[in-house]
């Protein structure tokens, strides 16, 4: 459980004492608050005149930048965002087309192993059970390389 005291009454704006911190948290702002920033500086680094007129036109201007990078991030989210289910649209229909093959492929292996005599079916089942654990190591190493290891399955350094 939270060890968070829990918030008294008659303690918030309206009551004239001083505000909880939670009532004052702004989760839309973008930026920075210019004059919150500047004060706070002002406080802790006991700024001159000369130097809070300085600060304050470049918190103003970092403030701007904000403002300006986040629009920036908000499009590109967006527009990886649409990439992403533009992919996964992709990857559902190719899914159905690789479903659609492996059972064609099973099909054809079938067919084979009907043709075989009970003995040949066997040595035939052996065979089929080794090229799937192949296919399953191969794929294995596929992936592992795609992540970025080597074929001894150690991360490369």
């Amino acid at each position: 459980m939270s060890k968070l005291p829990a918030r008294r009454e008659g303690r918030g704006p309206a009551s004239g004492r001083e505000p909880d911190p939670r009532d004052l948290v702004q989760p839309d702002r973008v930026g920075l608050d210019v004059r919150l920033e500047l004060v706070n500086l002002e406080r802790n680094l006991l700024l001159e005149k000369r130097q809070s007129a300085a600060v304050k036109a470049r918190l103003a201007a970092l403030d701007a930048l904000l403002k300006r990078h986040h629009a920036q991030r908000l499009r590109h989210r967006d527009k990886t965002f649409a990439l992403h289910r533009r992919i996964m649209a992709l990857n559902a229909v190719f899914d159905k087309s690789l479903a659609k093959m492996a059972r064609a492929e099973e099909g054809a292996w079938a067919a084979v192993r009907r043709a075989l005599k009970p003995h040949q079916r066997k040595g035939f089942d052996k065979m089929m059970a080794e090229r799937r654990r192949m296919e399953r190591f191969w794929s294995d190493q596929r992936k592992d390389s795609m992540k970025g290891k080597d074929p001894t399955g150690k991360d490369p350094v």
